[in-house]
């Protein structure tokens, strides 16, 4: 009797398994965002879109626009760059500076980093309200659709 048990579990399993991979599918995704960097006097909006691959949990595939408005209210500057590509500090810190935007907090320019990169991988890397330990986020918004 215990080996019927068994059989009926593992027939079962193997139908769940099949099921779940076969009901898998892509995802497209479009991202926005808004984080405000205090100690540098910056706000930072991404926007991306992109494609979640089935089965995988975050994107390999996305592109987008990053905007750095200062926070200046006496000369604000504003720059955009488009993505392709993840991006590292030294990138980042580069468009600040073609700017005139000074970098007075290496770790918030470096969260910077992490949430651009964060948000090209999709919802599940985006950074949300209470995951950020020295930005300020202002506003994300997601949608998720499946592709057919």
């Amino acid at each position: 009797m215990m080996t019927v048990h068994r059989v009926e579990l593992a027939v079962l399993f193997v139908f769940c398994a099949i099921g779940s991979v076969g009901c898998q599918r892509d995802h497209g995704f479009q991202t926005h965002a808004v984080y405000r960097a205090p100690l540098n006097r910056f706000e930072l909006t991404v926007d991306v879109s992109g494609v979640v691959l089935a089965g995988h949990d975050v994107s390999d595939n996305a592109t987008g626009c990053v905007r750095v408005t200062s926070l200046d209210d006496a000369a604000p500057v504003s720059v955009e760059l488009e993505l392709d590509g993840s991006v590292n500090m030294v990138s980042l810190q580069q468009i600040l500076s073609t700017a005139g935007l000074e970098v007075a907090s290496r770790d918030e320019l470096r969260e910077c980093v992490q949430v651009i990169n964060g948000a090209l991988g999709g919802p599940k890397g985006t950074t949300l309200k209470g995951q950020s330990e020295s930005l300020e986020v202002i506003e994300v918004t997601a949608k998720y659709e499946r592709q057919p």
